[in-house]
């Protein structure tokens, strides 16, 4: 099957309640905040465009980066979890841009600043080559980020809600997946925890 375009949603609405009062996605590493590490790995890559969706520190995170690449979208019902943030950047792709069958949506979490662009781009090379609809990164057996979704989910990822994100359509697809052996914990490796470092 033809594949053109991938699309990247960066959930970031959360209010990084382990964090007590500070929001873990302006924290530091070596000078630059994790948002604006996550944000320029995807913006680096080979995706046509990426939208991240604020929430609670939506004044903070807005235009951090200015790109044609870039988007933002606030999302009204950021308290209700990932599912939802997901669904209003999904929202926001479908009215932006003229989506295909067969493009992808791709899927990455806003407090992984270790994923490299050369594993973004591993990833969406397996997504363009196999004919599966789902293609996700794997270090040893477990399942990490960004994961991309063929269009055909783009209802499906639209309609999410609550805490629960793509991992529903992951349980449900499990025979349609192309998993990507990534040698590194990158694809694993999240910031929840202000002892990261």
């Amino acid at each position: 099957m033809k594949k053109n375009n991938v699309y990247a949603i960066i959930p970031a609405a959360g209010s990084s309640s382990r964090f007590g009062n500070e929001n873990k996605l302006l924290l530091c590493i070596n000078g630059k905040t994790i948002i604006r590490r996550v944000i320029e790995t995807i913006i680096e890559s080979d995706i046509k465009y990426a939208v991240v969706v604020t929430g609670c520190y939506r004044t903070d995170i807005e235009n951090i980066i200015i790109s044609e690449k870039i988007g933002y979208v606030y999302n009204t019902c950021w308290e209700s979890g990932m599912g939802c943030s997901i669904s209003a950047g999904m929202k926001f792709l479908s009215k932006k841009f003229d989506l295909q069958i067969n493009d992808g949506i791709m899927i990455q979490n806003a407090d992984m600043p270790f994923v490299k662009t050369a594993t973004v781009n591993l990833i969406i090379k397996y997504f363009f080559e196999s004919d599966k609809l789902i293609t996700a990164p794997k270090f040893k057996n477990i399942t990490g980020h960004p994961v991309i979704f063929n269009t055909i989910f783009s209802k499906e990822l639209s309609e999410l809600s609550g805490d629960h994100g793509g991992k529903k359509i992951i349980k449900s697809q499990k025979d349609k997946i192309c998993f990507v052996k990534i040698q590194s914990n990158e694809i694993i490796a999240d910031i929840d925890y202000k002892n990261f470092s």
